[in-house]
């Protein structure tokens, strides 16, 4: 029940009389929480589930790539509202780490439903378009599909619009800001910390536009901020798909007012909450189906809820459209319809709209969700037809329609199911993939080359464990040296050394290290003939072999090399014509595999090399090996997409300068430089900043001319051009000035001194009574201490 460890061991300790330590409890809970880790362990528990459609994908090597999970729910949630899905990946659930895709619909209550799951290896186009496609073999409405809600990850969008090539892919607005942090950075666009927030900023306005023409004001403000490298990079990745992350241009397709993939969030959230972290993949499904029976359960209730519950009694001043349409919607589709029928209340005299009928519209509202939006409704009261058009709300916000397909009010037909009719429905299905991999190619993550080398030694460590003492202590020396060589970076060759002798020919390997030392040898060919015979003249050029080497084997000791030694690297020729006697080429060792290009499902009905076994056991499936844990710290003093995060109360002490938003900081040095504040509103409301405002040069901060924290090419879209250009005489003739002591107004050059981080004034140590400089990050004066406690 994961109960705190302290309050079990005073329980237990009170209930038996003896003395228990927390480690009995660990070593308790480990002895529970271990079940056997293998693919048929899990097969059991994953087949518990009634009428489960159960798919693995394994490689040629009987390893475990991915799994394929989906219930008779599920299958029904879809079938009823296949309209629009959410897809989305969430990581660390298991020791494999492995990361669990959940594909999600929005049912006609507006509740998040689970209609598919799929755990894979890896993130590739093969394994993911091999997924999408064993959910469409088993859900005949996949064609139905119209919007995808997902990330901006490209394997995944283009395996999306090959897949389901009727669907309208939108881009989540969280993974969208969250793309903007992770490219709009000052190493990728040569960018100040002050323009890079600049940019940010706009950027997050122009994805929470509300209409087109507030999107192309952001737009232009950023061309105006003369930034070329991040004009290049949005007018290259995002500008020309604008349809699919702005909010104004998303609400043009059936999304149902979903920009985000917050259900899913949410929902991945709940999973984190019951399944541990890094369990085993037995244990981790057996949390993740109590999280799904929960999750239902609370599902089932309000569904029910919806069908027992009788409308209230409405008041005088509720009409009869509103009744006739509580009656007719699920609760939630009513909500957004009464709130549209008030607008037309409030609105006395009904206005025409132009492109607005009696039966369609174009605003945002009517695209979206499919209910009558306030024009329609304000027009049809104008000709004098019904406001109450059920032929205008879509049938998956129809009461009926969400009683007939919701799982809860069909239990019966699953738990009275008959052997002879019904079986296939209790008994879950099960089926094998074998894939094929291609020629390397393409680059591998950390990940994924950390797999592959792992299934290499694991064959590697096998062969070697079978084989007897001597020749156990040789091997073992070798790939000793090889960990060395690999270690220090050095590059070597492995290559084929074949020694005859009276019976069956005994081989060995050999390398060289181009970085080893004293590799010369002033043996002659004839006594390299004699050391080693059987050898081709190809293979003669630089190998050495440890086999006859008495003090066991290790690189730089053996005399029977040759002067010459290759290079490691082959020309172009030799990568044409490789030399199978001299190399070990790596489609010989089979260590990666391609991803070819994307094929459609009429040229491949089960596509990517992949064939169902149905010969294929469970039992002859490995399990993937598991992957060490790694982590990174996260800022507190940011959002998630990088933008300084907003107080929502005062702060104990002053913020840095450096740290403000891009707003207050503009707000600051336009106050350094304006010789009255209340021109400050006028100004940033669009009013231009001619030479007149200014301050006199004395009675402008010298904090202006500060480079390291002080970006004032900020502040040029304020102002005309003659206040711009007397503004940058007046910072010429600052900058130099000296640097004037706060406290004492002497040379700050005189002596040891410290800024302080919000007002940017500098200090001698002396005179703040210090003999040395503090040992902080960000140093906050006394004066703005006391400024920031008093406002």
């Amino acid at each position: 029940m994961k109960a705190n460890r302290r309050i079990l061991q005073n329980h237990l300790m009170a209930e038996t009389g003896k003395i228990i330590v927390l480690k009995d409890l660990t070593n308790l809970a480990a002895k529970l929480n271990s079940p056997e880790h293998s693919f048929d362990a899990l097969v059991a528990e994953m087949k518990k589930e009634k009428g489960a459609t159960i798919e693995a994908l394994v490689d040629d090597n009987g390893v475990l790539q991915g799994v394929f999970y989906q219930d008779p729910d599920m299958k029904k949630m879809f079938a009823s509202y296949p309209q629009l899905i959410l897809i989305d990946a969430t990581y660390r659930l298991n020791d494999l780490r492995m990361p669990l895709f959940v594909m999600l619909v929005v049912d006609g209550n507006g509740a998040s439903e689970i209609v598919a799951l799929w755990f894979v290896v890896q993130e590739d186009r093969r394994t993911l378009q091999k997924m999408i496609r064993i959910f469409k073999e088993h859900n005949q409405n996949s064609g139905q599909i119209a919007v995808v809600m997902a990330d901006k990850d490209m394997t995944e969008r283009d395996v999306i619009t090959v897949e389901l090539p009727n669907a309208q892919i939108l881009i989540c607005l969280f993974h969208a800001l969250r793309n903007f942090s992770r490219e709009v950075t000052m190493e990728k666009m040569g960018i100040s910390s002050d323009e890079r927030l600049a940019v940010l900023e706009v950027l997050t306005a122009m994805a929470y536009a509300r209409d087109e023409a507030t999107y192309e004001v952001h737009y232009k403000t950023l061309m105006d901020m003369n930034l070329k490298t991040v004009l290049d990079y949005f007018d290259k990745n995002w500008r020309d798909s604008k349809n699919e992350w702005v909010d104004c241009f998303k609400d043009g397709y059936s999304n149902y007012l979903t920009r985000t993939n917050n259900r899913l969030e949410s929902m991945n959230h709940q999973l984190k909450t019951v399944i541990t972290k890094s369990s085993t993949m037995v244990v981790f499904w057996r949390d993740l189906m109590i999280c799904l029976k929960s999750v239902n359960t609370e599902r089932n209730h309000k569904a029910t809820q919806v069908q027992s519950r009788v409308p209230v009694v409405f008041g005088q001043e509720t009409s009869t459209d509103q009744k006739q349409y509580k009656t007719h919607l699920t609760p939630f589709a009513f909500e957004y319809v009464s709130k549209e029928l008030q607008k037309v209340t409030g609105n006395a005299s009904a206005r025409l709209f132009e492109g607005v009928s009696v039966d369609s519209c174009t605003c945002r509202f009517w695209t979206s969700m499919s209910l009558p939006c306030h024009h329609i409704i304000a027009y049809r009261q104008h000709v004098g037809d019904d406001v109450f058009a059920p032929d205008l709300c879509a049938q998956r916000w129809k009461r009926d329609f969400y009683m007939a397909s919701h799982p809860v009010f069909s239990v019966q037909q699953f738990n009275n199911s008959d052997d002879g009719n019904n079986n296939h429905v209790d008994q879950p299905s099960m089926a094998v993939h074998v894939a094929i991999p291609a020629a390397p190619t393409r680059t591998l993550s950390q990940n994924e080359k950390y797999r592959t080398a792992f299934h290499l030694l694991q064959s590697i460590a096998s062969g070697v464990s079978e084989m007897g003492m001597r020749e156990y202590r040789h091997t073992m020396g070798m790939l000793k040296s090889v960990e060395t060589c690999i270690k220090n970076g050095d590059e070597f060759i492995v290559a084929e050394v074949v020694k005859q002798t009276e019976g069956n020919p005994n081989r060995s390997v050999g390398w060289t290290s181009p970085s080893e030392p004293n590799l010369q040898s002033d043996m002659s060919d004839d006594d390299d003939d004699d050391a080693v015979s059987g050898i081709s003249p190809a293979l003669r050029q630089g190998f050495f072999s440890h086999a006859n080497c008495p003090t066991g084997p290790h690189l730089g000791c053996c005399t029977d090399v040759v002067p010459d030694i290759p290079e490691p690297l082959e020309t172009d020729d030799e990568q044409e014509n490789p030399e199978p006697e001299r190399f070990m080429q790596a489609d010989e060792l089979d260590l990666e595999y391609d991803e070819p290009d994307i094929e459609t499902p009429e040229a491949s009905p089960l596509g990517l090399g992949l064939s169902p076994s149905s010969s294929a056991l469970p039992s002859s499936v490995k399990m993937p090996p598991k992957v060490r844990k790694r982590g990174r710290p996260k800022g507190l003093d940011v959002t998630v997409i990088g933008l300084p995060r907003k107080k929502t109360t005062k702060s104990k002490k002053p913020v840095a300068f450096i740290k403000k938003r891009a707003s207050e900081k503009e707000k600051v040095m336009l106050k350094w430089i304006l010789h009255d504040d209340s021109i400050l509103d006028e100004v940033l409301s669009g009013r231009l900043v001619f030479e007149e405002d200014l301050k006199q040069r004395e009675q402008i901060p010298h904090q202006i001319t500060d480079k390291e924290n002080v970006t004032v090419s900020r502040l040029k879209r304020y102002f005309a051009s003659s206040g711009w250009q007397c503004l940058m005489e007046v910072l010429e003739r600052i900058e130099k000035m000296q640097w004037d002591c706060a406290a004492c107004s002497c040379d700050t050059d005189s002596g040891e001194s410290v800024q302080c981080g919000a007002c940017l004034d500098w200090y001698h140590l002396p005179c703040l009574g210090l003999s040395k400089a503090p040992k902080v990050k960000v140093w906050i004066c006394r004066k703005c201490h006391l400024l920031h406690k008093n406002c």
